[in-house]
């Protein structure tokens, strides 16, 4: 799936806009918009942004998993090279050895990505304050040019901020994640 976003400072045709995906193509999670305005989401009844989308929840999450893997693999190697004491370990015990450093590690990157912004997001920080709303529609591959052709007829004052992946990758960061069109400020 890939991810269109979208800029408007309009509540009003970001609400028009909802109605009409819901009926014709997306459903709830598909469309999501993300705003200071929590308040007028509410009002107008829009999908906001939930807090997968707000933090990097998920990609700290990711990283830190991956990091304790790896400090896991490298725990359970040093014991199996070193053979401390001539301990006789189980297969249990190397499970632990490997499992509680991911476990601790996504819980820790998982707190640290709740103090950071989504890393898809982040360069709509200064538009998001300023009052915009900014538009997130997942679509499928079939649904991508009926998408674009809704937003060029009805929405043009809507303006178009970018395509990326839906999926989260642990490895992308701010700036090297790649979009193909940039938002004007």
């Amino acid at each position: 799936m890939k991810r269109m976003y979208f800029v408007s400072r309009n509540i009003d045709r970001v609400e028009h806009l909802s109605e009409q995906l819901y009926k014709r193509i997306v459903s709830g999670w598909d469309f999501q918009v993300l705003s200071k305005d929590e308040a007028g989401l509410q009002k107008h009844q829009i999908h906001s942004a939930n807090i997968f989308e707000r933090y990097d929840l998920v990609h700290s999450a990711e990283r830190g998993s991956m990091i304790g893997g790896f400090i896991g693999l490298i725990a359970i190697l040093s014991f199996a090279r070193l053979n401390l004491g001539h301990l006789e370990l189980g297969i249990f015990q190397y499970i632990v050895v490997m499992v509680a450093p991911v476990l601790f590690c996504t819980w820790l990157g998982g707190l640290i990505g709740l103090h950071h912004e989504n890393y898809k997001i982040s360069r709509f920080h200064d538009l998001l304050e300023h009052g915009a709303y900014l538009v997130m529609i997942d679509v499928s591959l079939h649904n991508e040019a009926h998408v674009r052709k809704i937003m060029t007829e009805q929405y043009a004052d809507f303006q178009p901020a970018g395509i990326s992946s839906s999926i989260t990758y642990p490895f992308a960061s701010a700036d090297r994640h790649q979009f193909k069109e940039k938002p004007a400020h």
